[in-house]
């Protein structure tokens, strides 16, 4: 346990030393004279949360109590503060709610473009790209609609309502998964718009809608945070079609993307024939001892799939 505190201590100093006055520059809206705690402290107390994997806010007050884990000292130490006591969660809650997400995901920015200056994840590039994986996940459910913008799930015997979040993350061969842009998947329409009775196979073209409109939001917004990056988008069969498309050749992106039967059958059918086309080719060219430096079949078998164009890679 000691050698993983020093090891994170040594990670955060080492790869981002200026996270203490990033997080001082956060803004603050509270109303200092009845301030105790410093928002660094805060801040450093909240990540604890999920450095430590804790399920919930509130096991903050349970898990990280123990007097005999010198949590208190460690926290000031990374926050270079000198607080005297640990906070609730409710204190955690209320600092989060005055600073707001747009100011925590520009720090999740900055520490992003931090690591891509220093080379850090060069060696995950593929020709050039940054991988970075796109998809829905499901965040929040409720069992009542708290907001018009839920999405609505109807069971045989109950509703569900869903706030998804659509996130792009790069991916790391080395298992990491950094977050560089979220997304929520709101529902656009009315409630009265939402028709009474939906299937399972409803709730995907509702969830598919959302989440494509989410990527052109998200797509924005990764663009407007990273202008000059090199991304390689990478995401399932729903992605692969001519908004998403257009929206990486305007950004100037290469994407990687699942294509199957039944999404945009046309060009499922094209493609189709034009592989097989390509194979038979592959058999001929293999058998011809007239090229000794020829490529691999393994090798060719992937130019059947890949497309470079103007320096951009097309991948289905």
């Amino acid at each position: 346990m000691l050698e993983l505190g020093l090891a994170f201590v040594k990670t955060i100093r080492h790869f981002w030393p200026k996270v203490n006055p990033w997080l001082k520059a956060l803004p603050e809206t509270r109303f200092m004279p009845m301030v105790e705690y410093e928002a660094r402290f805060l801040c450093w107390w909240g990540l604890l949360l999920f450095c430590c994997k804790l399920g919930s806010r509130r096991q903050l007050d349970f898990e990280l109590r123990d007097d005999q884990l010198r949590v208190l000292e460690n926290v000031n130490r990374l926050a270079q503060t000198g607080q005297v006591s640990l906070p609730v969660n409710k204190t955690l809650s209320h600092y989060l709610g005055h600073v707001g997400s747009a100011a925590f995901g520009q720090l999740r920015t900055d520490c992003v473009r931090q690591l891509i200056r220093n080379k850090v994840l060069d060696s995950i590039r593929l020709q050039g790209c940054f991988p970075v994986m796109i998809d829905g996940s499901g965040f929040l459910s409720f069992k009542e609609q708290h907001c018009r913008h839920c999405l609505v799930h109807r069971h045989e015997t109950h509703t569900v309502y869903l706030h998804p979040v659509l996130e792009a993350k790069l991916a790391d061969t080395r298992g990491l998964a950094l977050s560089v842009a979220s997304e929520f998947i709101e529902n656009p329409g009315q409630p009265g718009q939402i028709p009474e009775q939906s299937t399972l196979a409803t709730y995907d073209a509702v969830k598919q809608d959302c989440e494509l409109k989410a990527f052109a939001r998200l797509a924005s917004n990764l663009k407007e945070q990273f202008p000059q990056t090199r991304f390689c988008i990478g995401g399932d069969s729903l992605y692969a079609c001519g908004t998403v498309f257009a929206i990486c050749a305007a950004n100037k992106w290469s994407f990687v993307l699942t294509f199957k039967a039944g999404r945009t059958p046309q060009r499922f059918g094209r493609i189709s024939r034009a592989c097989s086309s390509f194979a038979r080719q592959i058999v001929c060219s293999s058998s011809c001892p007239t090229k000794p430096d020829k490529p691999s079949a393994g090798s060719m078998t992937w130019n059947i799939l890949t497309r470079k164009i103007g320096g951009t890679l097309f991948m289905l």
